[in-house]
């Protein structure tokens, strides 16, 4: 299964994530850190760092974000991330999905953090902690459910076409 392209293709210029992810599954622990220095390259390995890009998407209160690096899937045993918010019912509550390769954890997380939308159409800020994600499918993988902390912003995400995910 692969993702459809959020809108920022080879032609753009890769928009800027900065940020930290850590989703804790079991006794496994996966840190995803671009730093916070505001360079459009995101370096989570010394040794892969021009391998790693980024994508990232707005469409009406949904942010997604996806970080990815095709040479480490060997070395770490997960080839991207994919951070997804949208607002749930509830005020100050987000509905949060975590992609790590094909296994799909979700969840409703408390937002710390308000998106930085209002100021620009094309940033996006998410931060959530002690966020319990779950898997509701069987998975062999045994990825069942994660404890999900992030702050990510992202900026010149392009709007998202609301027509179709197309995947």
């Amino acid at each position: 299964m692969s993702l459809a392209p959020l809108g920022c293709g080879s032609d753009f210029e890769p928009p800027l994530v900065a940020g930290r992810a850590v989703l804790t599954l079991g006794a496994k622990q996966l840190f995803l850190d671009t730093g916070n220095n505001g360079e459009t390259a995101v370096a989570f390995d010394e040794d892969n760092q021009r391998s790693w890009y980024t994508d990232c998407g707005v469409k009406g209160d949904e942010l997604e974000v996806m970080i990815l690096n095709d040479p480490i899937r060997e070395k770490k045993g997960f080839w991207g991330i994919t951070l997804r918010a949208s607002h749930a019912l509830d005020e100050g509550a987000w509905n949060v999905s975590a992609n790590l390769g094909d296994d799909v954890l979700s969840g409703v997380c408390q937002l710390n953090h308000k998106t930085t939308r209002d100021k620009d159409l094309y940033e996006g800020e998410l931060s959530v902690a002690a966020c319990i994600v779950k898997d509701p499918t069987p998975d062999p993988d045994g990825l069942q459910e994660g404890r999900f902390d992030a702050f990510v912003r992202a900026k010149r995400c392009v709007l998202r076409d609301p027509g179709g995910s197309g995947g």
